[in-house]
């Protein structure tokens, strides 16, 4: 039963990557070229000294991930007032609790 689930989760996450590979790829490679841009080309144009380089972007990222994962949060919590995301969930041949951690 647990690799009938397994396989059946599997299968589901692989369908979402092969649907949606190139559009977060995309999506990820200009987020970074931004980045990367303002902080090797623009603030040192400024005149930002370059030691601050690597503290920036590493809390660009972290503010990053922040951000997407409080609008996700957000997302989740109104999908479960108003449409079909538990009932999903829970058509899958696993324990809820489960997939709410996925």
């Amino acid at each position: 039963m647990i690799s009938e689930q397994f396989r059946v989760l599997l299968l589901r996450e692989l369908y979402v990557l092969k649907e949606r590979f190139w559009a977060t790829l995309g999506d990820g490679a200009t987020v970074s070229s931004m980045h990367l841009i303002s902080l090797k080309y623009f603030l040192p144009a400024m005149g930002m000294d370059t030691s601050w380089q690597v503290p920036l972007y590493l809390g660009n990222v972290l503010m990053l991930c922040f951000t997407v994962g409080y609008i996700r949060g957000i997302d989740i919590t109104n999908d479960i007032e108003t449409s079909n995301f538990l009932h999903y969930q829970f058509s899958l041949p696993t324990c809820g609790h489960q997939m709410l951690y996925a």
